[in-house]
């Protein structure tokens, strides 16, 4: 799946899954060149065989660090290889009875409850982050973005006219689909947390 626009991305969690599953020495690409550099009057050195001048041939490194979207792609790509990667909820209740937490890669629907009230915004602020909650088949789940992690926030803090301000309490109650890769685990039978890593807006 392909999103346009990311609203909260934990780029730590993105390090570790990436060193964990896909390269655990070497995060970034290494690209070799050669460039002539063009000298004036050559000379040799007499007695050590060195030119001084003229033509030389150097070797120099490009290092590229992959952007986070590709990382983020290829430990999806790992993760659904070994079947550790789920994109229906339906069938990530079924493993989560098992007892243990699986990562998933869909959309849902959450409502925002905190920005229902007219202070939604100081509480925000005040507790660094915001709380999402989606029902499915009576089971309620629960998702934080931390606003440290939210990239349209440079400050970590949210204005009252902020796009993100703006757009949560448009959808305080009505909802919104978005497009989470994540992590999900059971805390009881009805009640399940997503710990996220990516939230985009598809």
């Amino acid at each position: 799946m392909d999103y346009y626009a990311y609203i909260y991305v934990n780029e730590p969690e993105i390090e570790r899954l990436y060193a964990q599953h896909i390269d655990w020495v070497i995060s970034e690409r290494l690209q070799s060149n050669k460039k002539i550099l063009k000298g004036g009057v050559s000379a040799k050195v007499f007695g050590t065989g060195v030119d001084i001048g003229g033509d030389k041939e150097i070797e120099y490194t490009d290092k590229k660090e992959l952007s986070f979207d590709h990382k983020v792609k290829q430990i999806k790509s790992t993760l659904a290889s070994s079947n550790n990667l789920f994109h229906e909820i339906g069938e990530a209740f079924d493993i989560l009875k098992m007892g243990q937490g699986i990562y998933i890669d869909t959309r849902m629907r959450f409502i925002v409850p905190q920005f229902k009230a007219k202070e939604a915004l100081d509480l925000v602020n005040r507790e660094g982050y915001i709380i999402l909650e989606s029902r499915i088949n009576r089971k309620l789940l629960i998702m934080s973005l931390g606003l440290d992690n939210m990239p349209r926030l440079r400050t970590g803090v949210m204005s009252r006219n902020s796009h993100d301000a703006i757009f949560f309490r448009e959808i305080a109650e009505k909802g919104f689909i978005f497009a989470i890769f994540g992590f999900i685990s059971a805390i009881n039978r009805n009640k399940y947390q997503i710990r996220p890593i990516t939230v985009a807006l598809p």
